[in-house]
């Protein structure tokens, strides 16, 4: 079978040898580098997805707990003073403040 083989392939000729023999040695920095960022990597979508929705949702607890509270206001009395529009309360402490 090997005789037969080798007379069918006779007329064929290997020609990158000396190409094939310099790659066979130690690869280079540069060739290191290149396998390296031609890696390919594989990420989980479930891991990543559950990880992500725990970050939200915590993120999420963290500023619910900082609720802004707004103070109601006992007179809903708005006063107009040079074009402007005031809360009456807030005008009469202003006022009260610069007599003295």
């Amino acid at each position: 079978m090997k005789k037969q083989l080798d007379k069918e392939l006779e007329h064929l000729r290997f020609t990158k040898q000396r190409n094939v023999m310099g790659r066979m040695g130690k690869p280079t920095w540069k060739q290191r580098l290149n396998s390296l960022w031609h890696k390919e990597i594989e990420i989980p979508l479930l891991p990543v997805a559950a990880f992500g929705m725990m970050i939200v949702l915590l993120s999420g607890l963290t500023f619910a707990g900082n609720e802004i509270s707004y103070t109601t206001r006992d007179s809903n009395e708005t006063i107009k003073i040079g074009g402007n529009v005031y809360w009456k309360e807030d005008f009469e402490k202003l006022v009260k403040k610069y007599e003295n």
